[in-house]
């Protein structure tokens, strides 16, 4: 029998999990990504204990701008909340999703941006009427110049907050491939 500490054989557990879902094995029913472009934003997802809330910092943008997009959490609950995910990385613990007309446009985060997270274990704690925000954009300018390069054509677009893919604890966990709404949307115009 190996000798393996409990914290390694933690690491090497979310490894594989980790490994599996970027394969699109294990739960996600092998979809990529990026299959949910052009489909229907799914209903949006209660979160016991939480209101989540996104905001941009104008509602009108030109072709090729960038949209700052914050998302809030507010814990309502009267016990602190810990949600765990399988990545350390803050930067995917929440984020976004455009739509035009019901259709999801894009998202904040996919493989084809080509971007890698640790594995380690992520811990946050919500206090009772706690509120954390997320800054994010569009498009988001990660992966240097091997990331593709993302525009909105003029016309209305509806931004919602998305629940993080990588919740493994204390909250629901997406249950399909497609990006799960959190918040109610917002409005945005772009112009040429």
């Amino acid at each position: 029998m190996i000798g393996v500490s409990m914290k390694t054989g933690i690491r090497l557990l979310t490894t594989c999990a980790a490994a599996l879902a970027i394969c699109g094995c294990g739960g996600g029913g092998g979809m990529s990504a990026r299959e949910a472009v052009g489909r229907s934003v799914l209903p949006v997802q209660s979160l016991p204990g939480l209101t989540v809330t996104v905001k941009t910092s104008k509602t009108e943008y030109r072709v090729g701008e960038t949209i700052p997009i914050t998302v809030s959490i507010t814990s309502t609950d009267r016990d602190p909340k810990l949600v765990k995910y399988s990545t350390g990385s803050p930067a995917v613990r929440w984020g976004y999703i455009i739509a035009r007309d019901n259709k999801i446009v894009t998202y904040e985060f996919w493989e084809g941006r080509r971007v890698f997270f640790t594995t380690d274990i992520g811990m946050e704690r919500f206090s009772p009427g706690e509120t954390k925000e997320y800054a994010s954009e569009f498009p988001l300018k990660i992966g240097g110049e091997s990331a593709p390069a993302e525009t909105l054509p003029p016309g209305t677009y509806q931004i919602y907050a998305r629940l993080s893919p990588w919740v493994i604890s204390g909250l629901p966990r997406p249950q399909t491939g497609d990006p799960v709404p959190v918040s109610e949307p917002i409005t945005i115009t772009v112009t040429p």
